[in-house]
Protein backbone atom coordinates (compact mmCIF):
# COMPACT_ATOMS: atom_id res chain seq x y z
CA UNK A 1 0.00 0.00 0.00
CA UNK A 2 2.62 2.21 0.28
CA UNK A 3 2.61 5.89 1.07
CA UNK A 4 -1.14 5.20 1.43
CA UNK A 5 -0.96 2.01 4.01
CA UNK A 6 1.34 4.43 6.44
CA UNK A 7 -1.78 6.72 7.05
CA UNK A 8 -3.48 4.04 8.51
CA UNK A 9 -2.88 3.32 12.37
CA UNK A 10 -5.19 0.80 14.94
CA UNK A 11 -7.82 2.54 16.49
CA UNK A 12 -7.18 3.61 20.06
CA UNK A 13 -9.00 1.39 22.95
CA UNK A 14 -11.62 4.37 23.19
CA UNK A 15 -12.45 4.77 19.28
CA UNK A 16 -15.19 2.74 17.72
CA UNK A 17 -14.43 0.85 14.38
CA UNK A 18 -16.74 3.06 12.72
CA UNK A 19 -15.03 5.88 14.12
CA UNK A 20 -11.76 4.56 13.02
CA UNK A 21 -12.90 3.68 9.43
CA UNK A 22 -14.18 7.56 9.18
CA UNK A 23 -11.30 8.87 10.52
CA UNK A 24 -9.54 6.57 7.80
CA UNK A 25 -11.41 7.72 4.63
CA UNK A 26 -10.92 11.47 6.22
CA UNK A 27 -7.01 10.84 6.35
CA UNK A 28 -6.79 9.23 2.68
CA UNK A 29 -8.82 12.37 0.89
CA UNK A 30 -6.51 14.62 2.29
CA UNK A 31 -3.59 12.40 0.50
CA UNK A 32 -5.62 12.54 -2.71
CA UNK A 33 -6.95 9.13 -2.88
CA UNK A 34 -9.95 8.37 -4.39
CA UNK A 35 -12.74 6.39 -2.86
CA UNK A 36 -11.81 3.31 -4.32
CA UNK A 37 -8.09 3.46 -3.53
CA UNK A 38 -9.72 4.16 0.00
CA UNK A 39 -12.10 0.97 0.39
CA UNK A 40 -8.75 -1.35 -0.71
CA UNK A 41 -7.03 0.16 1.70
CA UNK A 42 -9.79 -0.46 4.51
CA UNK A 43 -10.15 -3.80 2.98
CA UNK A 44 -6.57 -4.56 3.35
CA UNK A 45 -6.31 -3.72 6.50
CA UNK A 46 -9.48 -5.27 7.84
CA UNK A 47 -8.21 -8.78 5.95
CA UNK A 48 -4.97 -8.61 8.05
CA UNK A 49 -7.33 -8.57 11.12
CA UNK A 50 -9.03 -11.67 9.81
CA UNK A 51 -12.08 -10.33 8.36
CA UNK A 52 -13.48 -8.32 6.11
CA UNK A 53 -14.90 -4.60 6.33
CA UNK A 54 -18.49 -5.12 7.46
CA UNK A 55 -21.62 -2.84 5.62
CA UNK A 56 -21.54 0.35 8.40
CA UNK A 57 -17.15 0.63 8.46
CA UNK A 58 -17.83 1.05 4.29
CA UNK A 59 -20.50 3.03 4.96
CA UNK A 60 -18.39 5.24 7.60
CA UNK A 61 -15.37 5.20 5.49
CA UNK A 62 -17.14 6.98 2.68
CA UNK A 63 -18.87 9.53 4.78
CA UNK A 64 -15.08 10.69 5.99
CA UNK A 65 -14.16 10.88 2.81
CA UNK A 66 -17.21 12.40 1.02
CA UNK A 67 -16.53 14.97 3.69
CA UNK A 68 -13.35 15.94 3.41
CA UNK A 69 -13.45 15.62 -0.94
CA UNK A 70 -16.57 18.32 -1.04
CA UNK A 71 -14.89 20.47 1.91
CA UNK A 72 -11.65 21.03 -0.42
CA UNK A 73 -13.80 21.23 -3.57
CA UNK A 74 -16.13 23.50 -1.94
CA UNK A 75 -13.11 25.61 -1.15
CA UNK A 76 -11.74 25.47 -4.35
CA UNK A 77 -15.44 26.93 -6.28
CA UNK A 78 -15.21 29.90 -3.02
CA UNK A 79 -11.50 30.66 -2.91
CA UNK A 80 -8.82 31.28 -5.18
CA UNK A 81 -5.90 29.95 -3.70
CA UNK A 82 -3.46 31.98 -5.06
CA UNK A 83 -5.13 35.15 -4.76
CA UNK A 84 -7.30 34.13 -1.07
CA UNK A 85 -10.14 36.00 -2.71
CA UNK A 86 -13.68 34.66 -3.79
CA UNK A 87 -14.09 33.62 -7.12
CA UNK A 88 -16.80 35.39 -9.77
CA UNK A 89 -18.56 31.64 -9.47
CA UNK A 90 -18.86 32.13 -5.50
CA UNK A 91 -20.44 35.69 -5.74
CA UNK A 92 -22.71 34.61 -8.63
CA UNK A 93 -23.59 31.75 -5.92
CA UNK A 94 -24.23 34.38 -3.13
CA UNK A 95 -26.32 36.63 -5.18
CA UNK A 96 -28.84 33.56 -6.30
CA UNK A 97 -28.60 32.75 -2.26
CA UNK A 98 -30.33 36.41 -1.92
CA UNK A 99 -33.03 35.39 -4.39
CA UNK A 100 -34.03 31.98 -2.85
CA UNK A 101 -34.04 33.36 0.42
CA UNK A 102 -36.88 36.09 -1.11
CA UNK A 103 -34.96 39.20 -1.46
CA UNK A 104 -34.35 41.81 -4.13
CA UNK A 105 -30.25 41.70 -4.51
CA UNK A 106 -30.90 44.77 -7.05
CA UNK A 107 -32.45 46.95 -3.83
CA UNK A 108 -30.36 45.23 -0.84
CA UNK A 109 -26.68 45.25 -2.67
CA UNK A 110 -24.09 46.55 -4.97
CA UNK A 111 -21.19 45.84 -6.61
CA UNK A 112 -18.07 47.56 -5.78
CA UNK A 113 -15.34 47.34 -9.02
CA UNK A 114 -11.63 48.25 -8.28
CA UNK A 115 -9.79 48.15 -11.96
CA UNK A 116 -5.47 48.70 -11.62
CA UNK A 117 -4.46 51.02 -13.54
CA UNK A 118 -7.47 53.16 -14.78
CA UNK A 119 -11.06 52.92 -15.56
CA UNK A 120 -9.84 51.14 -19.40
CA UNK A 121 -6.98 49.17 -17.77
CA UNK A 122 -7.55 45.59 -17.19
CA UNK A 123 -4.03 45.15 -16.34
CA UNK A 124 -3.01 45.03 -12.70
CA UNK A 125 -1.06 48.01 -11.26
CA UNK A 126 1.94 45.83 -10.95
CA UNK A 127 2.07 45.23 -14.77
CA UNK A 128 1.86 49.15 -15.68
CA UNK A 129 4.79 51.45 -15.63
CA UNK A 130 6.58 52.97 -13.20
CA UNK A 131 4.46 54.84 -10.54
CA UNK A 132 1.14 53.91 -11.44
CA UNK A 133 0.99 50.71 -8.84
CA UNK A 134 1.80 50.16 -5.03
CA UNK A 135 4.87 52.11 -4.10
CA UNK A 136 7.91 50.42 -4.22
CA UNK A 137 6.48 47.25 -6.19
CA UNK A 138 8.50 45.47 -9.06
CA UNK A 139 6.54 44.87 -11.65
CA UNK A 140 5.53 41.48 -12.23
CA UNK A 141 4.20 39.78 -15.54
CA UNK A 142 2.01 37.21 -16.72
CA UNK A 143 -0.36 35.26 -14.50
CA UNK A 144 1.49 34.86 -11.46
CA UNK A 145 2.03 39.14 -11.47
CA UNK A 146 -1.54 39.32 -11.65
CA UNK A 147 -2.23 37.11 -9.12
CA UNK A 148 0.32 38.22 -6.69
CA UNK A 149 -0.24 42.35 -7.55
CA UNK A 150 -4.58 41.16 -7.55
CA UNK A 151 -3.80 39.24 -3.77
CA UNK A 152 -2.38 42.40 -2.48
CA UNK A 153 -4.97 44.51 -3.52
CA UNK A 154 -7.55 42.51 -2.17
CA UNK A 155 -6.21 43.05 1.08
CA UNK A 156 -6.12 46.79 0.68
CA UNK A 157 -9.47 46.63 0.09
CA UNK A 158 -10.60 44.05 3.20
CA UNK A 159 -9.46 47.12 5.61
CA UNK A 160 -12.15 48.75 4.18
CA UNK A 161 -15.16 45.94 3.23
CA UNK A 162 -13.55 43.66 5.81
CA UNK A 163 -17.46 43.31 7.63
CA UNK A 164 -17.94 39.99 6.19
CA UNK A 165 -18.67 41.40 2.62
CA UNK A 166 -18.21 39.10 -0.54
CA UNK A 167 -14.70 40.22 -1.71
CA UNK A 168 -13.61 38.42 -5.28
CA UNK A 169 -11.62 38.87 -8.31
CA UNK A 170 -11.61 38.58 -11.44
CA UNK A 171 -9.57 37.17 -14.33
CA UNK A 172 -8.60 40.27 -15.65
CA UNK A 173 -6.86 41.51 -11.76
CA UNK A 174 -10.12 43.40 -10.94
CA UNK A 175 -11.63 43.63 -7.27
CA UNK A 176 -15.16 43.07 -7.01
CA UNK A 177 -17.11 43.21 -3.66
CA UNK A 178 -20.59 42.72 -3.07
CA UNK A 179 -21.66 45.13 -0.60
CA UNK A 180 -24.63 46.34 1.56
CA UNK A 181 -26.82 49.29 -0.35
CA UNK A 182 -27.10 51.82 2.43
CA UNK A 183 -26.10 54.73 3.63
CA UNK A 184 -22.58 54.34 4.60
CA UNK A 185 -21.44 53.02 1.29
CA UNK A 186 -20.41 56.48 -0.49
CA UNK A 187 -18.19 57.42 2.55
CA UNK A 188 -17.00 54.09 2.36
CA UNK A 189 -16.13 54.24 -1.32
CA UNK A 190 -14.41 57.65 -0.62
CA UNK A 191 -12.17 56.15 2.20
CA UNK A 192 -11.19 53.01 -0.31
CA UNK A 193 -10.37 55.43 -3.32
CA UNK A 194 -8.05 57.45 -0.44
CA UNK A 195 -6.40 54.07 0.98
CA UNK A 196 -5.39 52.74 -2.42
CA UNK A 197 -4.59 56.78 -3.14
CA UNK A 198 -2.04 56.70 0.31
CA UNK A 199 -1.01 53.38 -0.87
CA UNK A 200 0.70 54.49 -4.57
CA UNK A 201 -2.43 52.70 -6.27
CA UNK A 202 -3.54 53.88 -9.74
CA UNK A 203 -6.64 52.63 -9.34
CA UNK A 204 -10.10 53.41 -10.69
CA UNK A 205 -13.14 52.36 -8.06
CA UNK A 206 -16.83 52.49 -8.91
CA UNK A 207 -20.26 51.57 -7.38
CA UNK A 208 -22.31 49.13 -10.06
CA UNK A 209 -26.23 48.50 -9.17
CA UNK A 210 -26.75 45.05 -9.16
CA UNK A 211 -28.82 44.36 -12.46
CA UNK A 212 -32.98 43.38 -11.75
CA UNK A 213 -32.89 40.64 -13.72
CA UNK A 214 -30.83 37.31 -13.58
CA UNK A 215 -29.36 37.56 -17.06
CA UNK A 216 -28.60 40.82 -16.90
CA UNK A 217 -26.79 40.15 -13.63
CA UNK A 218 -24.76 37.23 -15.84
CA UNK A 219 -24.11 39.16 -18.31
CA UNK A 220 -22.68 42.13 -15.97
CA UNK A 221 -20.32 39.92 -14.12
CA UNK A 222 -19.19 37.83 -17.18
CA UNK A 223 -18.13 41.42 -18.38
CA UNK A 224 -16.75 42.31 -15.70
CA UNK A 225 -14.47 39.18 -15.07
CA UNK A 226 -13.75 38.99 -19.12
CA UNK A 227 -12.30 42.96 -19.32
Amino acid sequence: MGKLAGLLRRPSADATSLEHARDVGRRLAEDGAGVGEALRTLRAEMQVRGREPRPGEVEALVEGWADTTLGHLHRLTCEDPLTGLATMAHLRTRVAEQRRAGLDPAQAHALVVVTPGGPGGDRPARDTPEGSGPSGAAPEGGALGRALSCAALGERVRVVFGGGETVAHTHTGRVVVLVDRDRRLEGLVALLRRLLEDDGWEADVRVHPLPEGELELVLLLERLDGG
